[in-house]
């Protein structure tokens, strides 16, 4: 059980958001399996944090301790793509 949400924000092509997932992959450890990006420990801290690309940008699902990598993940997708929305799913 966890909490889901979608970042929406505007992007040229999918590439675009896979490269940025990809250099996330500088600072925490992702484990890529079907069309899924997964996050398990930031800093020390143990979560689920999930990531696939969707239509409007990324859908999110995560549980756990995830709360200094959430705003991680903020600060980086808000530098490179600008303004983000995020809605409960």
């Amino acid at each position: 059980m966890g909490l889901a949400q979608t970042f929406e924000f505007e992007y040229q092509s999918t590439e675009e958001i896979q490269s940025f997932i990809n250099n996330l992959n500088k600072t925490v450890r992702l484990q890529f399996e079907k069309e899924l990006w997964m996050v398990s420990e930031f800093e020390g801290c143990k979560m689920m944090f999930e990531i696939r690309i969707v239509s409007k940008g990324l859908y999110c699902h995560r549980s756990g301790d995830y709360f200094s990598f959430l705003g991680y993940f903020l600060e980086q997708l808000c530098g490179v793509f600008g303004a983000v929305t995020i809605e409960d799913v």
